[in-house]
């Protein structure tokens, strides 16, 4: 059970005119029924082109391919119309088609085996093993040289760390306040 059919939605009430009446009983039969006044609208202009019948045959089956879909994907009454949608032809499940498998021999599956073998790729060549050999090279070479820079970075780290303690301690051995802003103003670059 849809949510259309627990709810019910208002259509525009018919006010004696018989296109307004085709079209109530075309809205209600629609799975959707948002923006009325937009769907009447092109309900009219549809109406030029088509009969009532034509249309309401098309709302009908499409509400019958949207059951127990999701309603997001839905058209409005209003794009559906204004795209000839009744013109559709109806979407129709395909036939299934059966499956017939071939069934093997178990003395044909054993030829089979003995043909196949255990399959296990070939071994590289001395190029391909050359190349494999010069790129496992190449990113050893990348990792030492990345770790001899992180360890020069950490040792300049640590030495403008001792510096600091030793500068600190000649400031307070003087009796001088120490801070790390006046040290910076009296070593310039030399600190950083």
């Amino acid at each position: 059970m849809s949510l259309f059919e627990v709810l019910p939605v208002a259509a525009p009430e018919p006010a004696g005119d018989p296109m307004r009446t085709e079209f109530a009983i075309w809205y209600r039969t629609f799975p959707r029924r948002k923006k009325p006044a937009d769907a009447e609208r092109a309900y009219s202009k549809a109406r030029k082109i088509a009969t009532a019948a034509e249309l309401l045959a098309g709302a009908e089956r499409y509400a019958e391919e949207r059951k127990g879909k999701d309603p997001a994907f839905t058209s409005y009454p209003g794009s559906w119309l204004r795209a000839r949608r009744w013109l559709d032809e109806p979407d129709q499940a395909p036939d299934p088609v059966p499956v017939r498998r071939r069934e093997l021999s178990d003395e044909a599956m054993e030829r089979l085996r003995r043909s196949v073998g255990d399959y296990s790729p070939p071994p590289p060549t001395k190029v391909q093993q050359a190349k494999m050999e010069a790129e496992r090279q190449e990113r050893l070479d990348r990792d030492r040289a990345w770790r001899a820079r992180m360890k020069s970075d950490e040792e300049v780290i640590e030495a403008g760390r001792r510096d600091f303690a030793a500068w600190c301690e000649e400031r307070r051995a003087a009796g001088l306040p120490d801070s790390y802003r006046q040290y910076l103003a009296e070593n310039g670059d030399r600190a950083s």
